[in-house]
């Protein structure tokens, strides 16, 4: 018992983490989106630091105090709705994979439900017994194969922690593992982060078990507000919305010259150019202060063909975006944004989602590329973890999960 508890405390200590000794507060009843979104953009925070990116490690690693509440807050949310069970799945796969040998990540990992570091040894075994050794020997250094690797096992075989006692109370009886009601999607290859100086582009593909129609609509650029957790400012105002742009020469766009657009197409509807234009209110409040970036999209959805895994041709709905500017558009669509006290706009802020079914499940994959206007060296501290975020979202944003 004496070397397990030295092997935690020391974890806390290398980590820089207040760790309690015995005990922890009381789960509050219900936290809010935003106590929620606050506490996976510091899972993602941690997750960066923990990769040991030397440019971003001691301005991205959050106090200790921060560190546990926020593992706290997903660990005492975990069974209040579908999306807190896929968060929580979440939070263990990112700290996991990015620290596999538990350097650091052991202390972190008891605070999201696993009891002792024998367990979680026990379910990393686990994990690599579902690929052939060759493929582990070919990927165990690879960190976003290892989470997909770890996403795959605990939504394909239920293999999470089970509710029960905080971690800390190391030696009470408990089951290891509780049969949980799955989520809707699951991985359907490794999600990807690479900064392609002077941008960073991230993609993302899942299945769910929603159908197809109804997939197209909750990834729907009209829907993102609804479906999605990045765009719900203060107030209960739509973060995203179609809108009708001014006439006269092509200038910056205004947001308080925007009109509704009374052509709006139904969500989930194929529209190819022309395209309408998004009004997007990106809002996030996080640890170190408000992000935010007020922008107008061109979108436009239209029929694709998508090769299988199996290399047979299907039918897909592919939605596009891209930041207005002029030249193509009726206005420069970065109207202003900020993180923190720091005035940033988007320079750069394009992608897709796309939709199809194969298999008998419906796939969605996207892929977004974002820049800010500030020095990328200040932005990818901060906007990088939000990025992350938003990308390991997708699962939960085509199953519009409830919170």
């Amino acid at each position: 018992m004496r070397t397990l508890a030295v092997l935690v405390l020391a974890g806390c200590l290398l980590l820089q983490l207040a760790c309690p000794s015995s005990g922890t507060a009381a789960c509050l009843q219900s936290y809010s989106r935003a106590e929620r979104m606050r506490a996976m953009i510091i899972v993602q925070r941690i997750a960066q630091a923990l990769a040991g990116d030397p440019e971003s490690h001691a301005a991205l690693l959050p106090s200790g105090p921060q560190v546990i509440q926020s593992l706290e807050l997903i660990r005492c949310d975990r069974e209040s709705s579908p999306r807190s069970r896929s968060r929580h799945i979440r939070a263990i796969a990112k700290i996991l994979s990015r620290d596999w040998l538990g350097m650091h990540s052991i202390p972190l990992l008891l605070q999201l439900d696993f009891t002792t570091p024998a367990q979680i040894a026990a379910f990393k075994i686990r994990v690599l017994k579902d690929f052939p050794p060759e493929a582990v020997s070919l990927n165990l250094h690879d960190e976003e194969w290892l989470e997909y690797a770890i996403l795959r096992r605990m939504i394909t075989k239920n293999d999470v922690p089970a509710p029960g006692p905080h971690a800390w109370d190391f030696f009470g009886p408990r089951a290891a593992y509780a049969d949980r009601t799955p989520v809707c999607w699951k991985p359907e290859g490794e999600s990807t982060n690479e900064y392609v100086g002077p941008f960073v582009k991230v993609t993302a593909h899942v299945s769910v078990d929603t159908g197809a129609a109804d997939t197209s609509r909750n990834v729907d650029a009209q829907q993102w507000n609804d479906c999605g957790r990045f765009w719900s400012p203060p107030g209960g105002a739509d973060g995203a919305r179609f809108v009708t742009l001014p006439t006269g020469p092509c200038k910056r766009a205004n947001e308080s010259t925007l009109s509704p657009d009374d052509m709006a197409p139904a969500p989930g509807s194929t529209y190819p150019p022309p395209p309408h234009f998004l009004f997007e209110h990106y809002y996030l409040q996080t640890d170190q202060g408000e992000m935010w970036f007020k922008n107008v999209l061109p979108v436009w959805v239209f029929l694709s063909k998508r090769l299988t895994a199996k290399g047979t041709e299907v039918e897909s709905q592919r939605l596009s975006f891209r930041l207005a500017g002029c030249g193509n558009d009726p206005v420069n669509g970065a109207i202003d944004g900020a993180i923190g006290k720091d005035d940033m706009e988007v320079v750069l802020d394009s992608g897709h989602i796309e939709v199809w079914t194969e298999d008998g499940r419906t796939h969605v994959a996207s892929e977004k590329s974002a820049q800010l206007s500030d020095p990328a060296v200040n932005w990818l501290t901060q906007f990088n973890p939000a990025l992350n975020e938003l990308n390991d979202e997708l699962g939960e944003l085509a199953c519009c999960l409830t919170d």
